[in-house]
């Protein structure tokens, strides 16, 4: 995982001739692709995916609503913003939500985007606007190159940084098959990344939601002898 850093090129390895400008050729192994970053690391790989982010379009409020680093417009847990009867939801938002859970993170998506409006609605109509079950834990299921991809509360590490000790990522990689990613901070699980026909993510999920100290069995937890349902019952 890199952070605060960009692409600067990417290198074709898979020219039967060597680039001199480069220094890489055809005999640099099976990936056909090496990305050159910015901070000076080159990876190879099969494929680069290019996200490009949201950017919040708010130039066109007044100076009268607060917006959070990003540019978005803050809420609150009432999807309320900084002006008063203006609510807010979707993309455009930057939530500023009190004592939230860790294991959610705003991302933009449509999925959430979506759960935002209906709570701004019930806000709006008196409703009730506490949060809920939505708002515990980050989860997103989509498809990929053809297979399931499922993400898991602070599936990416951001903001755990390598400095943080307590830090480790556990990995399970069956080429073709599956890849399992777990983030794991003083003893509990805090994101997963799961590829493939896998079928921890409800089991994962749990151990995120409920905090769970998985000392006693964090070095065994990818092992596929290890029944994590049945241990953890």
């Amino acid at each position: 995982m890199e952070f605060e850093t960009e692409v600067h090129q990417c290198v074709d390895l898979s020219a039967k001739t060597s680039d001199a400008s480069s220094g890489v050729s055809s005999k640099n192994g099976p990936f056909p692709l090496q990305v050159e970053l910015t901070n000076g690391r080159k990876i190879k790989c099969d494929f680069v995916v290019s996200a490009t982010g949201v950017v919040p379009n708010t130039e066109f409020l007044s100076e009268e609503f607060e917006l959070g680093p990003d540019r978005g417009v803050k809420i609150d847990e009432t999807m309320a913003t900084s002006v008063p009867d203006v609510f807010a939801a979707g993309d455009a938002c930057y939530c500023e939500f009190e004592d939230h859970s860790s294991t959610w993170l705003q991302m933009r998506l449509w999925t959430q985007a979506r759960v935002m409006g209906a709570y701004a609605a019930r806000a709006m109509a008196g409703l009730g606007s506490e949060l809920g079950f939505n708002f515990e834990l980050f989860a997103h299921c989509t498809s990929f190159f053809g297979e399931k991809v499922v993400l898991l509360g602070n599936f990416n590490g951001e903001g755990l940084g390598e400095e943080n000790k307590d830090f480790k990522v556990l990995v399970r990689c069956k080429p073709g098959v599956e890849f399992i990613r777990v983030l794991v901070k003083n003893h509990r699980m805090v994101g997963a990344t799961l590829i493939g026909d896998v079928d921890l993510a409800e089991t994962f999920e749990n151990l995120l939601m409920n905090q769970i100290n998985i000392a006693s069995i964090e070095d065994e937890l990818l092992r596929e002898d290890v029944d994590l349902e049945d241990y953890f019952d």
